[in-house]
């Protein structure tokens, strides 16, 4: 496992999740072919294979705007692809397309160029997958900045054997919420819409609201001993919230109304478990309203 704050290049850092991910047993590369050389379009991409379950994930650049409908905004972001299959370089088989739009513009193009665009972020690597937390830089002429949270993980430890793979991805920012989510982003992508979706059931289904996940108990500090309270977050098997499957180990959500968690505390959790994770309470350059997680840091 590898953690990282830094600031990178969105390309940068497909780069650093497909490479750290590579040099585990767990992970190979999906196809050479696929690389960053090119930073236009959505030609800035990687894919890696889970050897076990024969699972591609695919991360992509995606430095093209889109645009959820005529009148909506337009952006670019990341754009995150799981699949069964792989054929003549691309996804094929069951395919499922998740979209991340941080960086966007109301009504004309948006002016940010991902190839050179650093974004200020913490990363956790490891076996199971990877959780990332981005802030885009602040630009004059883009008027919608939008922090973010990413998390692809497979669990080894799901509740039952469902017949579904091990894999889900969830994401989120402070932007882009109702349009991006209601209508395709543009032309679709290996025959699947891209729709901004927070949680992605792979390959079952994807949905943008809960109950289809739940976070019923949210984390929040004590006044008294000091100590973090909360409930691990359920994943569900459909849209109403009645076959959980899963509580993930790769992130937490903390309770907005008991701010006295501050961005960057960490979270232990108590023994035996071993596991600590880093709380992000981030605003972004074009908005108040804040991302309220917590990531997994140690294992």
């Amino acid at each position: 496992m590898t953690w990282y704050a830094a600031a990178n290049d969105l390309w940068e850092i497909i780069d650093i999740i497909a490479n750290d991910l590579i040099a585990l047993a767990a992970w190979e590369e999906g196809d050479a072919t696929w690389d960053t050389s090119v930073k236009t379009g959505e030609s800035a991409r990687r894919v890696v294979r889970h050897i076990a379950d024969d699972i591609y994930l695919a991360l992509i650049q995606g430095n093209v705007e889109r645009q959820a409908s005529p009148n909506a905004e337009r952006a670019k972001g990341l754009i995150i692809v799981i699949s069964d299959a792989w054929v003549a370089n691309e996804p094929s088989g069951n395919i499922q397309v998740a979209y991340v739009p941080f960086e966007g513009k109301s009504t004309t193009p948006v002016n940010a160029d991902l190839a050179d665009f650093q974004i200020v972020y913490k990363l956790f690597t490891g076996a199971g997958g990877f959780a990332l937390v981005g802030v885009p830089p602040a630009n004059a002429t883009d008027n919608y900045q939008s922090n973010f949270i990413v998390i692809v993980e497979r669990n080894a430890s799901k509740l039952y054997a469902d017949g579904f793979t091990n894999f889900y991805i969830f994401v989120d920012g402070n932007y882009f919420h109702s349009r991006f989510n209601l209508n395709p982003c543009g032309a679709s992508l290996f025959g699947e819409d891209v729709k901004w979706r927070r949680y992605t059931r792979a390959l079952q289904f994807q949905a943008h609201q809960e109950p289809a996940w739940q976070t019923p108990y949210d984390a929040y500090k004590s006044v008294t001993n000091g100590k973090a309270y909360f409930m691990k977050p359920i994943l569900h098997n459909d849209l109403v919230g009645r076959t959980p499957w899963l509580q993930p180990l790769f992130w937490l959500a903390i309770d907005s109304s008991k701010a006295n968690l501050a961005d960057d505390d960490e979270i232990a959790m108590p023994a035996p478990d071993t596991q600590t994770y880093q709380v992000t309470v981030k605003d972004s350059p074009d908005s108040a309203t804040y991302i309220w997680y917590a990531i997994i840091k140690t294992e």
